[in-house]
């Protein structure tokens, strides 16, 4: 049987270090010996529906600005489902329905594509008058639940996708955006709508007081169809908090190894 696990957090985050990192580890101690390891970054931008969303990216596909609640939830579930059918695209055109024993990391997956559409969202609901923690809760748990119930449903019910076990990086605003500078020094190509500064703080809130913390302890009913709800984990990754350091790819590498043999000995697909 093959294992997939999704490592999920803001740009900058340390996703493709950590990713690098448990590889290492895992080759070094011989970790898994019966499987092939695989590494995959969503979106696959060289697909049909890649292609698409670069052009939503550069600001020119699905860019309409709802001004309702109701509107910014049909815009997250289009959206929603573009990058769904980007992995579905993945699998068709390189998943071997036949091959055994492989267990995959996915940087970036369903989790991810939640998150940035939850972002519109909660602008909208921080943005009108009179707003409390209650209602900006009370409506972002209902977006949740919609998309759990829309994208999520067609991804893993529809679609037949696997659900991922996730692993989030935990990653305060200033330290995605310093590194991020970091990285585009030297660089001359311009930035994407999802990666100017405001939006990433956004990202940031969102991981921190949503995704990570509903996911890992209280509402597994709103991710049922997106994820693997009782196998997560969540690191810090923050300069001013704890950094992902050696210990990081041996703590991720054991709790891969402890999903592994709970699913190989109860037959879990």
């Amino acid at each position: 049987m093959n294992h997939y696990f999704a490592i999920e957090g803001n740009d900058c985050a340390g996703k493709n270090t950590l990713t690098r990192g448990v590889l290492d580890f895992i080759k070094r101690y011989e970790m898994f010996p019966e499987y092939t390891i695989k590494t995959v970054s969503f979106p696959d931008y060289e697909s049909t529906s890649g292609k698409l969303i670069t052009k939503f990216l550069n600001g020119e596909y699905l860019n309409d600005k709802p001004n309702t609640s109701s509107g910014l939830i049909r815009k997250a579930i289009a959206v929603g489902t573009l990058y769904a059918d980007n992995r579905k695209e993945w699998f068709d055109n390189h998943f071997d329905p036949n091959e055994d024993n492989v267990i995959y990391i996915f940087d970036r997956y369903m989790l991810s594509n939640l998150t940035h559409q939850l972002v519109p969202i909660m602008r909208f609901f921080r943005d009108i008058e009179m707003h409390t923690d209650i209602i900006m809760e009370a409506n972002m748990l209902n977006a949740i639940s919609i998309f759990n119930d829309t994208v999520g449903k067609y991804e893993t019910v529809s679609n037949k996708l696997p659900k991922a076990h996730h692993i989030i990086i935990d990653v305060s605003a200033e330290t995605s955006i310093e590194r991020m500078r970091k990285r585009a020094e030297g660089k001359h190509s311009g930035k994407d709508i999802l990666e100017a500064e405001p939006y990433i703080r956004d990202v940031a809130y969102v991981i921190q007081n949503y995704i990570s913390y509903y996911v890992n302890n209280c509402a597994p009913e709103f991710f049922n169809f997106l994820c693997d709800r009782y196998y997560g984990i969540t690191l810090l990754n923050d300069d001013s908090r704890t950094d992902i350091d050696k210990a990081s790819p041996a703590k991720i590498a054991v709790y891969m190894n402890g999903v592994v043999r709970y699913e190989k000995l109860n037959n879990k697909e």
